[in-house]
């Protein structure tokens, strides 16, 4: 018989090795983010009105070049709209809520690989660089 602090340590480490186990594939997750990609992308290429035909271009370019830089500029209330249309889309979307559910209910932000993951997908970008403290597009419901 082991004394209890030596179990006790035998348990944890049996415990975050478990754990560890039980991560999901990170190709998987970076499949659910290119999925989720293509959703925040058709919503703002609703919300500016742009043809399909020039939206699946500049998908091309985000998906096949990381060094494509996308410049547009947004009315306030088409800002609101495209903000309303993320914010249920974490809802509605299912690969936009898998990867929100994994990440934040399932803890997979704790991990680094997986954080950089969801930090990197467009929803992220877009709602931290349309965030600002106590602005409008934070109190959309």
């Amino acid at each position: 018989m082991l004394p209890s602090a030596i179990e006790n340590l035998i348990h944890e480490y049996v415990d975050a090795m478990s754990e560890g186990c039980d991560l999901p594939p990170i190709e998987h997750v970076i499949e659910l983010r290119r999925h989720s990609d293509i959703f925040v992308m058709n919503n703002l290429g609703f919300v500016m009105g742009l043809p399909t035909d020039g939206l699946n271009s500049i998908r091309c370019r985000i998906v096949l070049n990381n060094d494509f830089m996308f410049y547009f500029r947004l009315t306030i209330s088409q800002k609101v709209r495209f903000i309303r249309a993320l914010k249920r889309g974490i809802v509605t979307d299912r690969s936009t809520a898998c990867m929100s559910w994994l990440m934040l209910q399932k803890g997979l932000i704790n991990y680094p690989d997986y954080k950089q993951v969801f930090v990197d997908s467009l929803l992220m970008k877009f709602l931290i660089f349309f965030s600002a403290r106590d602005s409008i597009l934070d109190q959309i419901s």
